[in-house]
């Protein structure tokens, strides 16, 4: 199927579309425009963090008939590795063209989203630069704002949808939300909202929304947890290989089912590590 879709388009893997349609400008919607499109999976900001790296090839490898869309603002020196049906695409999504162009690309290939995935490993250590109001804003529109926007906009596409040969089986939009003291509730509570503003696109495309917690993987991680509270110890947090992760949210990612519950906490997938002792107090 890869080898037959490669025809008659260039086989360049590293894409970038100049055509901009402007902010929330996409044109005339057409209903049903996507019928017949070739299924995908796609990973947004996955340059953000080794996880995410690793994540695009973990899907590629899990999903050997399916395209993997991996996007980032800046895609240079990211194709060796990686198996033939990984396509990077080039766009920011936080510039108002990123967005159109990445749909722009989506319908001229025809791809339509099985699964996307939100990577955003950011946890805010109030310090410094980022004690900063204006860094503050730019940061919570990266993880709050870019993504309900990219979301309702694809929706509204009608470039996400589920497989119709398998009726148990959902679209599926996760995101990655690490557990952070001041703004883990707002996070929560902005994608509880999104999830009721576009609650008729959503069931409309039998899609999910689903929180990934996928716990702590970098040195990084720990060492900016703002106002850790006294019961965190450090030295005896263990923090959960990336690539150990990549393979346990590919497998979520892969085999994703019409859920109970919209979260997923990787500690409770992973036994045999332990969770930081401050999880508790943070709901």
């Amino acid at each position: 199927m890869l080898a037959a879709s490669m025809k008659g388009r260039s086989k360049m893997l590293v894409h970038r579309s100049r055509r901009s349609f402007g902010w929330f400008g996409f044109g005339k919607r057409v209903k049903s425009r996507t019928d017949g499109y070739e299924q995908c999976h796609v990973v947004l900001n996955f340059k953000a963090c080794e996880m995410g790296r690793l994540l695009v090839d973990k899907i590629a490898k899990k999903a050997p008939g399916k395209r993997v869309i991996a996007v980032a603002a800046d895609v240079k020196e990211q194709r060796s590795g990686y198996s033939e049906q990984v396509e990077f695409f080039e766009a920011d999504l936080g510039e108002k063209e990123g967005l159109a162009e990445l749909i722009n690309y989506m319908h001229e290939c025809k791809y339509s989203i099985e699964t996307l995935f939100h990577n955003y490993p950011r946890i805010l250590k109030i310090e410094g630069e980022e004690n900063s109001l204006d860094h503050f804003k730019d940061i919570m529109a990266q993880i709050i704002q870019q993504p309900m926007i990219t979301n309702s906009e694809i929706l509204q596409e009608e470039l996400i949808c589920a497989d119709p040969s398998a009726s148990e089986r959902q679209a599926t939009i996760f995101h990655s939300i690490l557990r952070q003291k001041g703004i883990y509730s707002i996070l929560q509570g902005t994608f509880m909202h999104m999830e009721r503003c576009l609650e008729s696109d959503l069931k409309k495309h039998k899609t999910s929304v689903v929180q990934i917690d996928p716990g702590i993987y970098s040195s990084e991680h720990l060492s900016n947890i703002p106002n850790a509270p006294k019961s965190l110890n450090t030295s005896s947090t263990q923090i959960i290989p990336a690539e150990v992760v990549a393979e346990t949210i590919s497998s979520q990612i892969i085999n994703h089912r019409v859920l109970e519950s919209p979260k997923i906490n990787l500690y409770d997938l992973l036994s045999e590590y332990s969770e930081p002792p401050y999880y508790k107090e943070i709901k």
